[in-house]
Formats: structure tokens, C-alpha cells, sequence
């Protein structure tokens, strides 16, 4: 896979802050947070589960302005040491405008010195920047922690002196690039890569999202009916998931550990630590009625038909159950059923005009990316 959005487990010093970059936008940013942090656990040394770290998401007029992250006795790849680390991440406008990452541990000389080591030829003042200068970073102290501040050029107050020269470096990176350089990539590009259909057929993607996001709740409730259909069980009676999947049309090579195909699409989880991928049903449904669309590249004159992928986020939060019920009158619902008013009126507005008798039925409520996906099935009882 190459466009890679997991957290990694290790610290790194790149500006890059383990693949979250500043930028990024607002809601990837934290579905990838929630799935990394917000549901883990680890065992400690006796054998209980505990969060992997304090995680805490900070809110203003009912959007998550910061998420917060403290993890304990981390690994630093660069320094080779263990830290507690806080990590601070800020959003705004829909972008992660921010990220402060603070060592609890750490000597703020000795930090300065580490990062010089590594840095240093891409430095400007007192800011470094990463290899295409479009991002960067700087070292001070915050609450008398050392930290690392993470910034992106292009929404950071950069003083006219460090802004002149970067703008001079900016210049001779890019021209810096040899045009044998620039077709080899290109060349690979081709060949190896996956072009995200974001970038190079926004006008599809920006079509097929809420439809998929449509089909998902589809798919969805004709599970629910083919669980009362074959007498099945409910696995699962509360779900709330939160997920990236990855769908790829593919030529002659293999992804994610699938066979070799001439074309097809496929499903890939982004976040392997709390996405739990679709069941059957789901993938089933989306998988027949999504096509991704072929692209055609040319290099050098020669056409090529390149591997395409496309990203959908979603967000499911659903209750379901399998009841039993008597319809007179009214309907009776036994004692060991517990339901709220809303989900007694669904199910009642749903067997309003059937017969008298027994009755089993199966519902669930909630929303899948914010819309609701609640549905009631019922069959009657011989």
C-alpha cells in the first residue's frame, strides 16, 4: 500500500509527527486519533487491561478544537530513550492546524542537540523543515517542558528574514530535481504506485461518497433482515465503530494480501487496531454497486492504465436486538425486553395494521456517518 495512514507505535523526531501531518484534514485526522487512542487497551505486568494512554478530546461550541494524548515510557527511535510524551493536536477551519509535542523527561539542551544531529541541514533560524520545505518545526519549552511545535508553511507567521531565505531554498529544491530524476519517479509512479482518485477524479469521488455512505445503510438494515430471515443471532448488540476503507481497483499484482487480478476492487483496512471491516452482507452490497472508474496515464507516449484507490471514512454507531412480542391491542413487550420510548415507537409504528398474535422482531437505531439508520423487521410466530 503505498499512501500509508496508520500510527506508528515508535516516536519519531520527523516533522511529519508519525504520518498525522499539519494540514491534514480535520475529520481524518480524528477518526485516525479515536481508532489509535480512544478504544485500546494493553496488559500491564499483572495482567490487566489498561489504556495504552490518557486521551481526551477538548470541544468549543460542540466541535473538537483539541485532542489530547499523554502516553508513558514511549520509545524515541532518534534518541533511542524511553519519555513520557504529551502530545497536544489543534484544529481549526477543518484543517489540524497544529501539533505540540512535549517530553516530560527530557533536557531541553540535550533535545536541542539530538535534533541539530538529525536536522540541522534543513535549518533556518531556528526552525527545521522537512525534505520539500513545505512543512516544519521548532524547539521551546512549554509548561517548562521541552517541546516540539509542528507547523505547516503555508498557515505559520514565519519572520520576513527565515521567509526570504526559505523562499530562496523552496527555489533551488524544486529546480534541484533533475528531469531524469523526475521520469524515474514518474516511471515507478506508474508502474508500482496508486493514484488516489481524490486528486485525479475529485468530480467521481465527491459523487459516490454519500451514495456509499447511503448503501452502507442499506446494506446495514438487509442484514438485519436476512438475521430474522434465517433465524440467525445478533453478534453484536451495540456497535460503534469508526473506520477508513480503502477501495482499490488493481492490475496484476496484489494488495493487502488478495490474489492476483486483471481488475477487480477490493477492501483494505486502514486502521487495523479498532476499524473493524463490514461484515459479509456489507461488503457484499458495497462491493456490487461501487465501481471505480479506470485511469489512463501517458508517459513518454505510451498510455498506461493505472492502479486507482479511493478512501471512505465512517463513523457507525448502532444498537440492535432480537425481541419477542404480543400483539392485542397494544403491543406487549415481556419484562426482560428494556426499551426506550424511541425504540417502542418505532417497532410499534412498524407493526401498526398487522393481525393479533406472537410476533419476533429485530430493530436497531443510530446513525452511520450522522444518518440514521434505524430499521425494524418482524415476522410473525406459528
Amino acid at each position: 500500500m503505498k499512501r500509508i495512514l496508520l500510527l506508528v507505535f515508535f516516536v519519531s523526531f520527523s516533522t511529519y509527527s508519525q504520518t498525522l501531518r499539519v494540514g491534514d484534514d480535520s475529520y481524518k485526522a480524528q477518526v485516525l486519533l479515536e481508532g489509535r487512542y480512544g478504544h485500546q487497551k494493553r496488559f500491564d505486568s499483572y495482567g490487566n487491561k489498561k489504556d495504552i494512554a490518557e486521551y481526551e478530546k477538548i470541544y468549543s461550541n460542540g466541535k473538537i478544537t483539541e485532542i489530547y494524548v499523554k502516553e508513558y515510557n514511549k520509545y524515541i527511535i532518534d534518541l533511542q530513550t524511553k519519555s513520557n510524551i504529551i502530545t497536544k493536536f489543534f484544529f481549526g477551519q477543518g484543517k489540524l492546524k497544529k501539533i505540540i509535542k512535549q517530553f516530560e523527561n527530557l533536557d531541553f539542551n540535550y533535545l536541542k542537540k539530538q535534533y541539530d544531529k538529525k536536522y540541522s541541514h534543513r535549518k533556518i533560524g531556528k526552525y527545521y523543515f522537512t525534505e520539500d520545505y513545505k512543512r516544519g518545526s521548532f524547539i521551546k519549552l512549554v509548561d517548562n517542558l521541552s517541546a516540539i511545535e509542528y507547523f505547516s508553511v503555508s498557515g505559520f507567521k514565519i519572520p520576513d528574514n527565515v521567509l526570504d531565505q526559505l523562499k530562496e531554498t523552496q527555489n533551488k529544491y524544486e529546480t534541484s530535481l533533475s528531469s531524469r530524476e523526475q521520469k524515474e519517479l514518474d516511471l515507478k509512479k506508474i508502474r508500482t504506485g496508486s493514484f488516489d482518485l481524490q486528486e485525479y477524479n475529485k468530480k467521481y469521488v465527491d459523487s459516490i461518497l454519500p451514495y456509499l455512505t447511503s448503501t452502507h445503510i442499506k446494506a446495514s438494515k438487509n442484514e438485519l433482515r436476512n438475521i430474522l430471515k434465517y433465524n440467525g443471532n445478533i453478534v453484536r448488540k451495540s456497535i460503534d465503530n469508526s473506520c477508513e476503507l480503502r477501495f482499490y481497483n488493481s492490475e496484476n499484482r496484489s494488495f493487502g494480501g488478495s490474489k492476483n487480478r486483471s481488475t477487480g476492487l477490493d477492501f483494505e483496512r486502514v486502521n487495523t487496531r479498532n476499524c473493524e471491516i463490514p461484515s459479509k452482507d456489507v461488503r457484499r452490497y458495497l462491493n456490487q454497486y461501487i465501481k471505480i472508474p479506470e485511469l489512463l496515464k501517458v508517459y513518454e507516449g505510451k498510455k498506461h492504465i493505472v492502479d486507482t484507490e479511493m478512501f471512505y471514512s465512517f463513523n457507525v454507531v448502532l444498537k440492535r436486538d432480537l425481541i419477542d412480542i404480543k400483539l392485542k391491542k397494544e403491543i406487549k413487550f415481556f419484562s426482560e425486553v428494556s426499551l426506550n420510548n424511541q425504540e417502542k415507537k418505532l417497532i410499534q409504528y412498524a407493526l401498526n395494521g398487522q393481525s393479533k398474535g406472537y410476533y419476533k422482531v429485530i430493530y436497531q437505531t443510530g446513525t452511520i456517518n450522522g444518518l440514521d439508520a434505524s430499521a425494524v423487521y418482524f415476522k410473525k410466530q406459528n
